[in-house]
């Protein structure tokens, strides 16, 4: 399936990679429990995190299995992962 600039917004794949023109969005609901699983911290980790903005971040950069190339048009018009949404969006 081809998404357009605007679907993939909204899915909410984000930049991830320039150089690579990877996206990525937050793949599942239970998306910070599956962080927690793999840090020392646990859901402390995450929660600081979330307090300062960056655990979608963290999980599209590090944890996403939803991955894709965009076209290099899109550079510059997809918003970066750093910064974006903190929460699930089911395609």
């Amino acid at each position: 399936m081809k998404l357009t600039l605007e679907q993939a917004i909204a899915a909410g794949y984000r930049i991830v990679s320039r150089a690579s023109r990877g996206a990525a969005r937050i793949d599942r609901a239970d998306w910070k429990e599956v962080m927690a699983a793999s840090h020392g911290s646990g859901m402390d980790w995450v929660n600081a995190l979330l307090r300062n903005k960056s655990a979608g971040d963290q999980y599209r950069r590090c944890y996403s299995k939803d991955w894709i190339t965009v076209p290099a048009s899109w550079i510059g018009k997809m918003p970066n992962s750093n910064g974006g949404p903190q929460e699930y969006t089911q395609k």
